[in-house]
C-alpha cells in the first residue's frame, strides 16, 4: 500500500511539474532551452526572437489617480504595427521581483505569448484582437470616477 502511494505521488509530481522560467543576460530560457531575448531601454522592454528581430514591447505604467490611489499596469505594443497599444494587468512571480522578471512572467504564464518554440505571433495577434478586460479593485474604480468628475 505504501509503495503504491509513493509511486502515485511521484507520478503526480512529474505530471504537475511547473515550467522553469529563467532570464540571464537578456536571454529567456524555458526549462533550460533559450526561446527569446529581451532588452531594456528606459523602462521599455523589447522582446525579440533568437535572431534579435523585435516583436513587441512592454512598458510599465505606474500613475497616481487621486491623492493616495495608484494604478499600475503595462502597455503592450507590437513593433510591426505601432498604431495600437493595449493596456493590461501584469503579474509578478514574487513580491520582490523586478520589472524585467514580471514582464517575462506575464508574457509566458498569463498571455502565453512566449512558449517553448519562441514568440508566438499568432497568440500575440489574438491578444490584440481580444483585449482582456482589466481587473480593477473598487478603490481604484472609485478613484477613476472621482477623477472623471473633477476633470468635468
Amino acid at each position: 500500500m505504501k509503495k503504491s502511494i509513493i509511486i502515485f505521488f511521484t507520478a503526480l509530481g512529474v505530471f504537475l511539474h511547473a515550467q522553469n522560467i529563467k532570464t540571464k543576460r537578456g536571454i529567456i530560457n524555458l526549462d533550460g532551452i533559450p526561446v527569446a531575448k529581451i532588452s531594456n531601454k528606459s523602462n521599455e522592454y523589447t522582446f525579440m526572437d533568437l535572431k534579435e528581430t523585435p516583436m513587441y514591447t512592454v512598458k510599465f505604467i505606474d500613475k497616481s489617480i487621486v491623492d493616495s490611489v495608484r494604478d499600475s499596469y503595462i502597455q503592450i505594443n507590437r513593433v510591426y504595427n505601432r498604431d495600437k497599444t493595449i493596456e493590461v494587468d501584469y503579474s509578478s512571480p514574487s513580491a520582490f521581483s523586478g520589472e524585467e522578471k514580471s514582464a517575462v512572467y506575464t508574457s509566458v504564464k498569463d498571455f502565453k505569448i512566449i512558449d517553448n518554440k519562441g514568440i508566438n505571433v499568432k497568440t500575440l495577434d489574438e491578444l490584440f484582437s481580444n483585449v482582456p478586460k482589466r481587473k480593477l479593485d473598487t478603490k481604484t474604480k472609485d478613484a477613476y470616477t472621482i477623477r472623471k468628475r473633477l476633470t468635468k
